[in-house]
């Protein structure tokens, strides 16, 4: 199945999301409350996810059809589509988080004591914004069905004239060598 341009954007918006977790839900107190880690040296899973986030949109973006799978059938599809849709949910929370502090700051005079509404705030948008990994999970999931099941020997055949791009990654390996 081939994936739109949407879906490649919103994708990648929630990986980011992911990775960068700026704004409201990214503060200190939002991202203690909601289980945030504060290890010995708190700057390192940050790191590794901002490079693992940041890689695989390049991916994305250098391989048009890296997102696209065989099509699936029957519950498989209905769990992909709650999949997709989570995404999309994933990357509004994504930019809603990273808009959250400006906007908050022009409509929210008085934040209230202690700044107790944009904590609020941030902790909704947390809440929010694990759409998204959950999204990326399902679909992924739902993805790797559908390879095994165009893989598995019981799988009818696909025409090659219906297909117009590589139908499985061979990772940069010569595809006769695989066989």
């Amino acid at each position: 199945m081939k994936r739109t341009t949407l879906f490649k954007v919103s994708y990648c918006l929630t990986v980011l999301a992911i990775a960068l977790p700026i704004g409201l839900a990214g503060s200190g107190w939002v991202r203690m409350t909601v289980g945030g880690a504060l290890g010995l040296i708190p700057f390192v899973g940050p790191l590794i996810m901002l490079v693992l986030g940041v890689g695989r949109v390049v991916q994305i973006w250098r391989r048009p059809c890296l997102l696209d799978s065989p099509v699936v059938t029957g519950g498989v599809r209905q769990v992909q589509a709650i999949g997709v849709a989570l995404i999309y949910a994933g990357a509004l929370a994504g930019i809603a988080n990273w808009l959250s502090i400006p906007v908050a700051k022009m409509f929210i005079k008085d934040p209230g004591p202690n700044g107790i509404l944009f904590y609020v705030g941030g902790v909704y948008l947390a809440m929010l914004g694990a759409l998204g990994p959950l999204g990326l999970l399902v679909f992924e999931v739902t993805r790797l069905l559908g390879f095994e099941k165009a893989v598995s020997p019981g799988a009818p055949a696909a025409s090659e004239a219906a297909h117009d791009g590589p139908r499985f990654s061979t990772m940069g390996l010569d595809s006769s060598k695989l066989k």
